[in-house]
C-alpha cells in the first residue's frame, strides 16, 4: 500500500485518535500525554541527543548535566501535551476558556488593530502553542496562523480543517509571501512561529550567544506594511491543565532608512524576545530541532551529549 491509500489511512487514524483523546477528561489526557512524551524521551535517541546538544550550546557552564537532562525530558513531555491541546483546542477555547486559560495584555492587540494596519503576533514553539491560536480567536482576535506542511496534502487539509474549526484561519507557509500582506491589509493578526532556522532565505543572528539561522519574514512584513509586532506566547502554568496567554506591548521597531539593515536589526530584536521567554520557561521550548547551524559546534555538542548519555542514562527524575 502506498500513496493516497496510506494518506487516507493516516487521516482516519488521526480522526480516531482525536476522538479518543476528546473522550478523556482533559487532566487525564494531559497525564497520558506526559507519559507518552517521557517514553519518547527514553526511546527516541536521535532527538534526545539533539535536544541535549542544543542545551549544551545554550547553557554550557550555566546549568548542570542533571538540569539539562531534566529540561530535555520535560521538553518532550510538553510536546506530548501539545498533541492533547491540538485534539482538545476547540473545546478548551470554547465555553470552558476561562476555566483553563488566563489572558493578559489583550488590550495591546486591540489597540494595535484599531490603527487598521494589522498585527504580527511574534511567537514560538513554546508552552501551549497549539492552544494559543484557538484561545486568541476565542477572545475576538481576527487571527491567521502560519502553518508548515506535513508533506502530505490530505493530512495537511485535515489538520487545516481541524484547526479552523477553532475559529481562526490557517495559512500554509508556502503561501506566506503574498498571503501575509493581504491579511494585514484586511487588518488581521498574523501569528508567526519565528523560532526555527529556515531552510533558505534566513539570516544569522545571535541566539543564546551562538549564531543561529532566523526567518526574516516578520521583519520584512512589518516594515512593508506598517503593522505592529506584538510578542504573544501561550505559557503552561504549574498545573498542566492551566495556561496563560500573554501579549506584550508592541515592539519599537528599528527604522534606519536602509532596508537590509532594518531587516537584520529587527530580526535580532525579535530573537532577543524569543530568547527571553525560552530562558524564562526552558522546559517548555522545543529543544529537539536544528536551531543552530554551525555544524562544527553542533557536532562537538552532539559528541558531548553521547558521552553524557554513556555516563548518565536518561532518567525521569
Amino acid at each position: 500500500m502506498s500513496g493516497r491509500p496510506l494518506s487516507i489511512l493516516a487521516v482516519w487514524l488521526l480522526r480516531v485518535g482525536i476522538r479518543a483523546v476528546r473522550m478523556l477528561p482533559y487532566r487525564a489526557g494531559c497525564k497520558l500525554a506526559q507519559a507518552g512524551g517521557l517514553a519518547c524521551f527514553v526511546v527516541a535517541r536521535k532527538h534526545r541527543r539533539l535536544a541535549l546538544a542544543n542545551l549544551r550550546l545554550a547553557y554550557d557552564g550555566e546549568k548542570s548535566v542533571a538540569e539539562m537532562n531534566r529540561i530535555a525530558m520535560r521538553s518532550f513531555m510538553n510536546m506530548g501535551l501539545n498533541v492533547v491541546d491540538f485534539c482538545q483546542a476547540r473545546w478548551l477555547a470554547g465555553r470552558d476558556l476561562h476555566r483553563f486559560v488566563r489572558v493578559e495584555g489583550l488590550e495591546h492587540v486591540e489597540r494595535a488593530l484599531s490603527e487598521g494596519k494589522g498585527v504580527i503576533l511574534l511567537t514560538a514553539h513554546l508552552g501551549s502553542w497549539e492552544l494559543m491560536a484557538a484561545a486568541g480567536a476565542a477572545v475576538g482576535i481576527p487571527l491567521t496562523a502560519i502553518v508548515s506542511s506535513t508533506g502530505d496534502p490530505l493530512i495537511d487539509q485535515f489538520m487545516k480543517t481541524t484547526r479552523e474549526l477553532c475559529g481562526y484561519e490557517v495559512l500554509p507557509k508556502r503561501k506566506i509571501r503574498y498571503g501575509v500582506i493581504s491579511r494585514l491589509k484586511r487588518n488581521a493578526a498574523v501569528g508567526i512561529l519565528a523560532d526555527q532556522s529556515p531552510r533558505r532565505d534566513g539570516i544569522l543572528v545571535d541566539f543564546f550567544g551562538q549564531q543561529a539561522g532566523a526567518t526574516r519574514g516578520p521583519a520584512v512584513f512589518a516594515l512593508r506594511s506598517g503593522a505592529s509586532v506584538i510578542p504573544g506566547f501561550g505559557i503552561r502554568l504549574g498545573d498542566c491543565t492551566k495556561h496563560k496567554l500573554v501579549f506584550e506591548k508592541p515592539l519599537d521597531l528599528v527604522h534606519t532608512g536602509d532596508m537590509d539593515t532594518d531587516i537584520l536589526r529587527n530580526t535580532e530584536l525579535f530573537q532577543q524576545v524569543i530568547e527571553r521567554y525560552v530562558r524564562r520557561y526552558p522546559d517548555q521550548w522545543l529543544w529537539m530541532q536544528k536551531r543552530w547551524k554551525i555544524r562544527s559546534v553542533l557536532k562537538r555538542k552532539l559528541e558531548e551529549a553521547d558521552e553524557q548519555e554513556s555516563a548518565v542514562p536518561p532518567s525521569a527524575g
